[in-house]
């Protein structure tokens, strides 16, 4: 073979039934399901780092198209309270005013109750309601015909970590066109990439511009200007509740958030929020002795770490040398350090 194919077709030999060869096509439903997603993981990971943010999701729904026939589709994105409350919404082939029109029969939408009972779980329904479950309220069943949704593939995914879901739903307006068990599966394996891939997209940007964040003790995020978390990196919620052990998302601790306190220095992370277009990037480290420095102090410490002397530092801060020499005393037993190696080794 000249060419890496993974999902090449298969034959296999059956020797129970005289040695006749099986062939098994990977157009059959199960094995071609496993083939699908086979590529669709792969394509939506070459999507993580080569296609920009504004155009992910788009990208994404072209990528379970051209393995999964559908005629449109919904990923809503929000948080989770005593309900979801979604913050943005894509829609594929589908009007602005579906939405719009869906947010107002929300609470009465059987599907997405169900599927809210068993996150992560694709269920298939029709316009009349889940599969074994309760039936859609006319108003529902009458939204959906109006916008195609005959037949449909329904998830929900939640981070219990930080309080967000994400939702998905396929549609077919063929009334005779169900959706079949094995693209059922397929769609509940391909979908956990998704999520994941739309999360390290959002991030891969912010954390090229940030490249500090991907090491250890580092966590970075992104909030809407009220404090709701949008999605943030998989160690976020682990440092969140270093700090706040009760801490479970989506809303950033009340602690920092009053008084509109940009730098929060707690008793084990330093958190900080950061202009990001119109939302927040929320930085998190866990806390340094540099932390007990004040803002002069810590200008001073660095150049003499990189090993400067007096005089340049003061001629740099316009400052006497007295002023410098004072300062890192201070600074010497604030951090424990005794030369200016150990010093420097805290800026490493």
């Amino acid at each position: 073979m000249t060419t890496n194919d993974a999902f090449a077709s298969i034959s296999i030999r059956n020797d129970s039934e005289g040695g006749a060869p099986l062939s098994v096509s990977l157009d059959d439903d199960w094995v071609g399901a496993l083939s699908r997603l086979g590529r669709m993981v792969m394509a939506l990971h070459r999507l993580t780092t080569s296609t920009t943010v504004s155009d992910f999701q788009r990208m994404a729904f072209q990528t379970l198209l051209a393995e999964l026939p559908f005629d449109s589709g919904i990923w809503a994105t929000g948080a989770m309270g005593a309900g979801p409350v979604v913050h943005s919404s894509y829609s594929h082939n589908q009007p602005p005013e579906m939405m719009r029109a869906w947010q107002k029969l929300l609470a009465d939408d059987t599907i997405l109750a169900e599927t809210l009972k068993r996150p992560g779980v694709t269920l298939r329904a029709t316009a009349d309601g889940p599969e074994g479950g309760p039936p859609q309220p006319p108003e529902v069943r009458e939204h959906m015909r109006r916008f195609g949704m005959e037949h449909v593939l329904a998830t929900t995914y939640i981070d219990p970590g930080l309080g967000l879901i994400d939702g998905f739903s396929l549609y077919r307006a063929d009334p005779n066109a169900r959706f079949t068990e094995p693209e059922r599966l397929l769609v509940q394996h391909a979908l956990p990439h998704m999520v994941e891939s739309w999360r390290n997209c959002r991030l891969r940007l912010v954390r090229q511009e940030n490249p500090p964040a991907v090491l250890s003790g580092r966590a970075l995020g992104i909030c809407d200007q009220q404090g709701v978390l949008h999605t943030a990196g998989p160690n976020f919620a682990n440092m969140m509740r270093n700090e706040w052990p009760g801490w479970r998302g989506p809303l950033l601790p009340q602690q920092w958030l009053a008084g509109n306190r940009k730098t929060f220095v707690g008793h084990r992370i330093t958190a900080s929020l950061h202009t990001l277009n119109d939302l927040w990037l929320v930085k998190l480290r866990h806390r340094s002795p540099l932390d007990n420095l004040t803002p002069r102090e810590i200008d001073i410490a660095r150049r003499f770490g990189l090993g400067l002397n007096y005089q340049d530092i003061a001629a740099e801060l316009h400052i006497s040398p007295a002023t410098v020499r004072n300062h890192l005393t201070n600074i010497y037993g604030k951090l424990g350090v005794a030369n200016k190696v150990e010093l420097a080794k805290l800026f490493d």
